[in-house]
């Protein structure tokens, strides 16, 4: 049986949740918490992205995970409408309607961008 990589992202409002799958085996874990001091800094959450992918790639860096190492990178978050679940194409269509903060001000629709980023 293949073994998938699976790096899941979810981000939230304080804290960023980090993990590496194989398969359905969780290898490897964090939960990297976001001082409010910090967090208040950045006048929206959009801005809040070059913060959180930095967070990212040091956990990426730091657990020797390549990403094109990797088989699917699987994220918690929305666009600004409402869609059904399931799985979609990260395009520049959906990450401009992010960034656009159509009804949403939560960290979970930033990880779209930092996925494609």
């Amino acid at each position: 049986m293949k073994k998938y990589k699976i790096f899941v992202i979810n981000p939230g409002s304080t804290s960023t949740k980090l993990a590496l799958f194989e398969n359905e085996h969780k290898i490897l874990e964090t939960n990297v918490f976001h001082d409010s001091s910090v967090l208040l800094q950045f006048p929206t959450v959009n801005a809040q992205l070059p913060y959180r992918k930095k967070l990212i790639m040091d956990f990426l860096s730091e657990n020797h995970i390549v990403l094109s190492d990797v088989d699917a990178i699987v994220g918690r978050g929305g666009s600004c409408y409402p869609v059904a679940s399931g799985v979609y194409v990260i395009d520049d269509k959906l990450i401009e309607d992010t960034a656009a903060s159509c009804r949403r001000s939560s960290a979970a629709g930033s990880s779209w961008s930092i996925r494609r980023a």
